[in-house]
C-alpha cells in the first residue's frame, strides 16, 4: 500500500458495527514497533451530504482509475488506521493533486485545533 492508493477496507462509521466494507484513501504509511500502519480516510457514495470547502468530490474524470463504481466524496474527517495491508484490498490509485488536497485539510485540521 502506498499514499493514494484506494482500498476496500472495513472503515468504522459512527455506531455502524460491525464495520461495513467501504472504499477509503490511503494517506500515509505510518512507522511502527511491530509493523507498519496505513492511514485511510473513509469515501463515500452520499455525495448529497458532502460538506463545501471541506469534503473533497472524486472527479468524473478520474474515477476510472480509482476504481471506484459511482460519484463519490472523500472524507476527511473520516479517519482509520489499519496494520500494514491487513485487510486492504487495492481498487485503484487517486491523482496527485486530489490526494495533496485531502492531506492539506486533514493537516489544518489538526494545526488549527492545537
Amino acid at each position: 500500500m502506498k499514499p493514494g492508493d484506494i482500498v476496500l477496507a472495513r472503515v468504522p462509521s459512527g455506531t455502524e458495527l460491525p464495520a461495513k466494507l467501504r472504499p477509503a484513501l490511503v494517506l500515509a504509511v505510518l512507522p511502527g514497533a511491530v509493523e507498519e500502519a496505513v492511514l485511510v480516510c473513509g469515501i463515500s457514495s452520499r455525495t448529497d451530504r458532502m460538506l463545501d470547502g471541506w469534503d473533497v468530490p472524486v472527479e468524473e474524470a478520474s474515477r476510472p482509475l480509482t476504481g471506484l463504481k459511482v460519484p463519490s466524496v472523500i472524507r476527511p474527517s473520516w479517519l482509520a488506521t489499519f496494520g500494514s495491508g491487513k485487510g486492504l484490498r487495492r481498487l485503484g490509485e487517486l491523482d496527485s493533486e486530489t490526494l495533496s488536497a485531502v492531506r492539506a485539510r486533514v493537516a489544518a485540521a489538526i494545526a488549527s485545533s492545537a
